[in-house]
């Protein structure tokens, strides 16, 4: 039986001076199937494609086709064929559309939504940041600025009071020079203002877009919510189940899938299934095919592991 454990942190706050926010972490846990009962390796294992729920967006044939891509995997380590494909065969093949994948298909366009309002958080955040930086830069021209023109002032006040009280000797030069420093200081302080007045807009701006940037975090923080509350809550959930009736002396065998989101990941819950037809219980190894539990660890196997290998040919006696 495959299974699928789900877990979610997403966490986001916002407030007046928060310019940041942590965002979604979407995390599936999967996992694989359970201990039955059946023949040790009845092989070759003929299998037909039974109910395929057009909901999936996929065909018999191409059922058939990815089942014929999982059966390969144990195929290549096999010295005589496991499967064989007939219209007839002994092991049905399902795809049994329900809840699982209902939920599972709702939670991928959730995520893409929250996925997009991310995104054009993260844009407001990049150009917060960039007016943040321009108003700092244009306040440091600014102080600079004017604490230069105070500094030339204070001298310019000091030759004029010295020359006013005869420290220094009044010439016709000395009071053109004064008048000329004079001037120029006044040219210094229209451009410290103008500076100043630069600064004020920038600050303006970047009080403004705050306002928007905190109601962006806020509708983020509003869907990380309805995000958790609706797909965090489950333990998780069976993608895909393999069964083994008898019935007098007749067998039944199936496997029917729930869940899978594409064609790899149907390969892999086929693969798994395939593995408990041929006898093979669960194995310790989270790497493997045949480990209960999908996971980083073997999502996407191209091939089988070592436990694997030692599992089928437990069973098969080679």
């Amino acid at each position: 039986m495959a299974r699928l454990a789900t877990a979610f942190l997403l966490m986001a706050l916002a407030a007046a001076t928060v310019l940041w926010i942590a965002g979604p972490r979407l995390v599936n846990t999967p996992a694989l199937s359970q201990a039955h009962q059946g023949d040790d390796c009845p092989i070759p294992l003929t299998y037909r494609m039974g109910e395929v729920d057009p909901r999936f967006g996929l065909s018999s044939e191409a059922l058939r086709e990815v089942t014929a891509e999982a059966a390969a995997l144990w195929e290549d380590l096999a010295p005589r064929p496991l499967f064989r494909y007939d219209p007839a065969g002994e092991l049905l093949i399902n795809l049994t559309y329900d809840e699982r994948q209902g939920t599972w298909e709702a939670q991928q366009r959730a995520q893409e939504a929250l996925e997009e309002v991310r995104a054009r958080h993260a844009a407001l955040v990049e150009a917060h940041e960039a007016r943040e930086h321009a108003l700092r830069t244009a306040r440091a021209r600014y102080e600079d600025q004017l604490a230069y023109v105070e500094r030339r002032l204070e001298r310019h006040n000091s030759v004029v009071v010295a020359v006013n009280t005869g420290e220094i000797e009044r010439t016709p030069e000395r009071v053109k020079a004064l008048e000329r420093e004079s001037e120029a200081i006044t040219a210094l302080r229209q451009q410290v203002d103008a500076q100043y007045e630069r600064v004020e807009r920038l600050r303006r701006q970047f009080n403004a877009r705050v306002s928007r940037l905190n109601q962006m975090t806020e509708t983020l923080n509003r869907q990380v919510r309805r995000y958790n509350d609706q797909f965090a809550r489950g333990g998780g959930y069976n993608k895909g189940v393999y069964l083994h009736k008898r019935s007098n002396r007749a067998v039944r065998r199936s496997i029917t899938v729930y869940q899978f989101k594409d064609r790899a990941d149907l390969r892999q819950v086929l693969a798994h299934e395939l593995g408990h037809a041929l006898g093979i219980d669960h194995v310790s190894d989270p790497a493997a095919l045949m480990h209960y539990q999908l996971s980083e660890h073997n999502t996407g196997l191209s091939r089988l592991t070592a436990a694997d290998r030692q599992a089928l040919r437990a069973v098969c006696a080679w």
